[in-house]
């Protein structure tokens, strides 16, 4: 049996701040979001996510504010960036 959508009770205006966290989708929707309509998108600020448990540490570490130190992260040895 067809569902009807309902509207929602909330809008997503132009002037707000959006975060995507996740997939290449959020890669994706966000970037379209972020160029084509130049909202206000942060896109995975820690890099694409595939799992529940890795976008739950994401916004714990978002939360909480709490800094990366040196000893979590790698060096990538070819071009220097530091990763996770």
């Amino acid at each position: 049996m067809p569902v009807p959508p309902r509207p929602t009770q909330g809008r997503i205006h132009p002037a707000d701040p959006l975060l995507f966290l996740g997939s290449c989708f959020s890669d994706n929707m966000g970037g379209k979001l972020k160029e084509n309509l130049k909202m206000n998108v942060e896109i995975n600020p820690f890099g694409t996510a595939y799992n529940p448990v890795s976008i739950a540490r994401c916004l714990e570490r978002l939360a909480t504010g709490k800094q990366f130190v040196k000893e979590e992260l790698g060096e990538h040895p070819q071009d220097g960036r530091w990763f996770r």
